[in-house]
């Protein structure tokens, strides 16, 4: 049986297939929509996107069809996809993302990353265009093929049992496809599953939306609550689920249908017993202690509380036992995430410093092809990066050579982001200071012209593409007035903030002052010595009165945190750029008080910033504490059964 047997859902305008060489990677076609809406003569294709960790982490939707109401190509942004890891239910199943995903598209009113709102005319251009624009795909030809001649129509006249035999036999053809660990579950074996036991009720614009065809009608779920650009208050009124607890009971077990099966995993294997450590009844009540650990180990590192293990449909908090990393542990990671990004720091510096010696009139020609080599490999390497992976929030490419360069985690596509057009800026610097000739500046800056023109040309070359490059380039060589321009719209509309002593302004002017005077007099230290000297008795003085007097109220913010990065900024020019041979000491020496006074006052300027902060370091520390604990689950007994069912307060949740 061919695997474009396709999955028959409830709602009769969702048709949802597996790729045939992704198991990862279901398709899905939005289709048959209400009268009355700009879409109703178009067929949507898109694609549901699983992670290695599902069901325990959420999928990412891509629309492909263009519609003027969802980008295409981009994963968009709702309270059921990887957007928000923190609001995913792991009972929800294909049907409950679609039908959510539906009642948003079909709505002008909710809004997020992804969504658009083009004209109802262009809207209905876009739907008359769908059906010409899928049939040129040769994927959807083969996954969807009634849907390319003529109208849409519902997919399959196959009875549900055969199709969910061929799913299977796809899933088995595969199995060793996909990395799996004892504990997880094979995604789309469990969605497969999913997609029989779990069932919706509810109205759609009019349309009903019916029952699947599986015998099994006890799987039932709930929607998250409205936030903008989520499921949001229409879609409520458009899906009326049932809550578990209405679930109606397990049958004798005699059939397959009627067995007892994990709500999580959806296996009915009976190598882990099932149990009910919550108040849910019914066919999903019964779940797998390792299921239910991992679920709640993947959900607190996305969890934006500090609040007990609990069920996500019940909101029964779970009985157990949970162990937390201390001090020692986090010190341990903050050192290695702090040595991690000083090591790539000071490698950068030192490709800089070595590619502005090899620019200087008189270098060896050996030595300047090896450094020109090895800086343009790690500058190669970035800009393949940052084009691969930029715009942000995009499927990653499938192509698995290009994949390599392919970055999801924004801490470290962030991280890259930043050395890059730091490199940047400093060489364009040395530039108007006369230490780099053009012909060494001009190829970093062409280079990294491509991911810039990637990001502001996301829909192709145009007008307004143009005009994006000519407003960032001219954007880039007027920072400098850019900056002061900022500055000084923050002391009109704060001019508090920026004068009074106990927060954060008065000290970041004094950091920002300390760059302009390392330039003006590069070859004289005393003035910026002078100025670091005062500025450190001042931190000195707030530091004793924080510890000591503890009088004043000193305001704690992000504000400190620039100034951190301003200061660090500083110094890092004085030390770096500029050529201090006068002043305190003399050549050499001038050099080494420079230094020994900006270590000095940045050591003091951390050092205020962390007591005044220390609130917020604290609530980092509990938060890293919450998403790095293991729970482990109280199975009951057969002398308590109730005891994971009703804990008691003292037992409900224990850290260790």
């Amino acid at each position: 049986m061919s695997c474009n047997s396709a999955k028959k859902m409830g709602n009769p305008q969702l048709a949802v297939r597996p790729a045939e060489d992704n198991l990862l990677e279901w398709h899905f076609v939005l289709h048959s929509l209400p009268a009355d809406t700009p879409y109703h003569k178009g067929c949507y294709h898109g694609k549901i996107i699983f992670p290695p960790q599902y069901p325990h982490a959420p999928p990412a939707i891509i629309m492909v069809t263009p519609s003027g109401r969802l980008e295409v190509g981009t994963r968009l942004c709702l309270s059921m996809t990887d957007f928000h890891p923190e609001s995913w239910n792991p009972a929800w199943s294909v049907e409950t993302i679609l039908v959510g995903l539906l009642s948003f598209f079909i709505s002008d009113t909710e809004k997020g990353y992804g969504a658009m709102s083009e004209s109802m005319a262009k809207r209905e251009k876009h739907a008359e265009e769908s059906l010409a624009f899928n049939a040129a795909s040769a994927e959807f030809r083969t996954l969807f093929p009634e849907f390319v001649d003529g109208a849409p129509t519902p997919a399959s006249a196959q009875e549900p049992q055969e199709a969910e035999v061929a799913l299977e036999q796809v899933l088995h053809k595969a199995e060793d496809q996909i990395e799996t660990t004892p504990n997880e579950v094979d995604k789309d074996t469990a969605e497969g599953e999913a997609n029989d036991t779990e069932k919706q009720t509810g109205t759609l614009k009019g349309e009903p939306v019916k029952e699947s065809g599986s015998s099994d009608a006890a799987t039932k779920s709930t929607l998250p609550n409205s936030t903008e650009g989520h499921i949001g208050d229409e879609e409520q009124s458009v899906i009326t689920s049932e809550n578990r607890d209405n679930a109606p009971p397990v049958g004798d077990g005699d059939s397959e249908d009627d067995q007892m099966r994990c709500w999580i995993c959806h296996d009915t294997t009976v190598e882990e017993p099932l149990i009910q450590p919550c108040a849910c009844r019914g066919s999903m009540s019964g779940v797998h202690a390792s299921c239910v650990e991992q679920w709640i180990q993947h959900h607190r590192r996305n969890a934006l509380n500090d609040e007990a293990p609990r069920c996500s449909v019940c909101h029964q908090p779970y009985c157990g036992q949970e162990q937390r990393p201390g001090v020692a542990r986090f010190m341990r990671y903050v050192c290695r995430d702090a040595a991690i990004k000083a090591i790539r720091t000071i490698v950068l510096v030192i490709l800089l410093i070595l590619y502005l010696d090899v620019a200087q009139p008189g270098t060896s020609l050996r030595i300047r092809v090896a450094v020109i080599s090895i800086f343009g490999s790690v500058a190669l390497y970035k800009l393949v990066v940052l084009t691969v992976s930029l715009p942000p929030h995009r499927p990653p490419p499938r192509n698995p050579r290009v994949r390599y360069f392919f970055i999801n985690d924004y801490k470290q596509l962030a991280l890259h982001i930043a050395e890059t057009f730091a490199a940047i800026i400093i060489l364009f610097v040395w530039f108007c200071f006369g230490n780099l000739s053009w012909q060494y500046l001009l190829p970093p800056c062409i280079g990294i012209l491509i991911p810039i023109s990637r990001v502001l040309c996301a829909r192709g070359p145009s007008v307004d593409c143009l005009r994006n490059m000519a407003c960032f380039i001219a954007g880039f060589l007027c920072f400098p007035l850019l900056l002061l321009r900022a500055l000084a719209l923050l002391v009109v509309r704060e001019p508090a903030r920026i004068v009074h002593p106990l927060d954060a302004g008065p000290h970041i002017v004094i950091a920002i002052a300390a760059m302009p005077l390392c330039v003006i007099f590069k070859h004289n230290n005393i003035p910026v010595a002078i100025l670091w000297i005062s500025h450190s008795a001042i931190l000195a003085a707030g530091i004793f009165e924080i510890f000591i007097v503890k009088k004043l109220q000193w305001r704690m913010g992000t504000a400190w945190w620039f100034l951190l990065q301003i200061a660090a900024l500083a110094a890092y020019l004085a030390n770096t750029l500029c050529l201090f041979t006068t002043g305190f000491g003399e050549n050499d020496e001038a050099a080494a008080y420079v230094l020994i006074i900006s270590a000095c006052w940045l050591m003091m300027v951390c050092g205020l910033v962390l007591r005044i902060n220390w609130e917020i370091c604290v609530g980092y520390y509990r938060a890293w504490q919450n998403r790095n604990g293991t729970f482990v689950l109280q199975v009951p007994s057969e002398n308590n059964p109730s005891a994971a069912i009703n804990p008691s307060p003292s037992s409900q949740f224990a850290p260790v």
